[in-house]
């Protein structure tokens, strides 16, 4: 089973330093993300997934704190992404034992993976009609007898990226 972590993109327009919708701010967001890392904490074996431009079915940004002028949403449990391009996996080790674990860190570079941008014409979907999406998704790569009520499934995620004029 797939669970989303935490999706990133550019805001599509900006003006004054602030970020928000197409049409609520006066110009297009030229920026560009430039990718740092991933960090993930589990408890459990999992293998990360970052896809570029997936279809999100929730699409309820919100704005980075300043003087950041891109957007994410942290993903819920039941929350669906679909398609989107695999630019990049890796594993990260969780703890062991059958209850009780302790989730453990993996920081992942990401520098040289991909840069983030905006459409041409702009837009409040995903590339081309909006700006890039990134996603990082886990899938449980254990076997999932090993997660319990005394044992659950514990998962959570964080990118590090940089910002520049295009």
């Amino acid at each position: 089973v797939d669970q989303q972590l935490i999706s990133i993109r550019l805001a599509p327009s900006v003006d004054a330093g602030t970020p928000g919708a197409l049409g609520t701010r006066e110009i297009i967001n030229r920026m560009q993300m430039l990718l740092d890392s991933v960090q993930v904490l589990s408890t459990h074996g999992v293998q990360i997934d970052i896809l570029l431009n997936p279809t999100l079915d929730r699409n309820d940004w919100k704005p980075v704190e300043r003087p950041s002028l891109s957007q994410l949403i942290y993903h819920g449990a039941n929350d669906t992404v679909y398609n989107g391009i695999r630019v990049f996996s890796f594993k990260a080790e969780g703890d062991t034992g059958t209850s009780n674990r302790v989730a453990r860190e993996k920081i992942q570079p990401l520098v040289n993976i991909d840069t983030l941008g905006n459409s041409i014409l702009g837009g409040d979907g995903v590339y081309p009609d909006g700006p890039d999406v990134m996603t990082i998704v886990a899938r449980l790569i254990e076997d999932p007898s090993t997660v319990s009520n005394s044992n659950p499934f514990n998962i959570s995620g964080k990118i590090s990226w940089s910002e520049s004029q295009a």
